[in-house]
């Protein structure tokens, strides 16, 4: 019984460890699904042989609704639809376009959001692990 005690701690301690991981990884993503609310528009583009952004005039717009749906411009035919934040393999938006008869997954990595602009990198045709290496970039810039 002496024994049993000991073990039967040391598994509730286990327990109790995992879930407060669970509980800071919920909290992030509630977080940066907080951080992404709102109206977006697609204003830069960046590459790695480009020593400063390029301004896209007519880009894409998408807003974020809290109940986890979307609307863009974005894909041609597609409306919208729902999105996800992925965090592993790394923090992905999983953007899944839905119209009447077929739906398509788009992923895009979040490199960092701030109150004004969303950087991220296109994660074609999988979502990008953590420390993926990226050649482009865009950024997304807060619209009322």
């Amino acid at each position: 019984m002496r024994k049993l005690i000991p073990a039967t701690l040391i598994l509730i301690a286990l327990i109790f460890s995992g879930c407060s991981s669970d509980l800071n990884d919920n909290n992030e993503d509630a977080a940066l699904s907080a951080q992404i609310l709102g109206k977006w528009k697609l204003t830069e583009y960046s590459s790695d042989d480009q020593p400063v952004n390029t301004p896209i005039a007519n880009g894409y717009e998408i807003e974020f609704k809290a109940d986890k749906t979307f609307i863009s411009n974005e894909e041609n035919g597609f409306t919208g639809g729902n999105y996800t934040i992925l965090r592993s393999p790394g923090n992905n938006l999983m953007l899944v376009y839905k119209k009447s008869w077929e739906a398509k997954s788009v992923y895009k990595y979040i490199n960092s959001v701030d109150t004004q602009h969303i950087y991220i990198q296109p994660s074609q045709p999988e979502p990008t692990p953590e420390g993926g290496i990226f050649f482009t970039g865009y950024v997304l810039t807060r619209i009322p």
